[in-house]
């Protein structure tokens, strides 16, 4: 029911954005016929409301954690880490000191969603956020049976939240062919 929320949610504000000027059939289309193409840039409006969207969850979903003194104790987790939802390397992380290790977990992702909103709005932090949230996901997905939710909380961290302009800048030395290597490099001195 949740999930079907938030879909309708995005969808909606997708609706009224502009989203699709750049990449998208119709531009082709207009391209081909040799018609101007639609305009590139567009309100920020609607990438904030989404932005805002995720920031919902995350922290939402932190205050029911925190307010369910299983999570605290660290039971939900290692009921979740040893029941059907478990994957091969969830049950074989869960066998090392299971008591400290679901503790740990529990505590570390009510932490973890009660903060990250916050840290992916503040331009300094954001960027760690980011990496911090790929990493939360990726875990999470590697230890449970989730389908697809891992990626697409991944996707909206990485497509949602970076600025617009660091994007285009990183497009344009992507298509020049300029290595990632040099890429991550550079950004990473720009960022200290």
């Amino acid at each position: 029911k949740a999930a079907q929320t938030i879909v309708i949610v995005v969808l909606t504000l997708l609706f009224f954005s502009s989203c699709g000027n750049r990449f998208s059939l119709d531009n082709y289309f207009r391209r081909t016929r040799g018609k101007p193409e639609l305009p590139g840039t567009s309100s920020a409006f609607i990438l904030n409301m989404l932005r805002f969207e995720i920031v919902n969850i995350y922290f939402f979903c932190g205050i029911a954690k925190m307010t369910y003194p299983d999570w605290i104790s660290g039971t939900t987790f290692a009921r979740v880490l040893n029941g059907r939802w478990a994957t091969p390397i969830g049950l074989y992380i869960s066998s090392w000191k299971p008591d400290l290790l679901a503790r740990i977990g529990g505590l570390g992702t009510v932490l973890f969603e009660l903060s990250q909103g916050f840290l992916l709005l503040i331009p300094a932090t954001r960027y760690y956020a980011i990496l911090i949230g790929i990493g939360f996901h990726s875990g999470i997905q590697a230890t449970l049976y989730i389908g697809s939710l891992g990626a697409h909380f991944i996707l909206a961290l990485v497509c949602l939240f970076p600025q617009p302009e660091h994007v285009a800048t990183l497009y344009e030395k992507i298509a020049s062919g300029e290595s990632l290597f040099s890429i991550l490099r550079a950004f990473a001195h720009d960022r200290s």
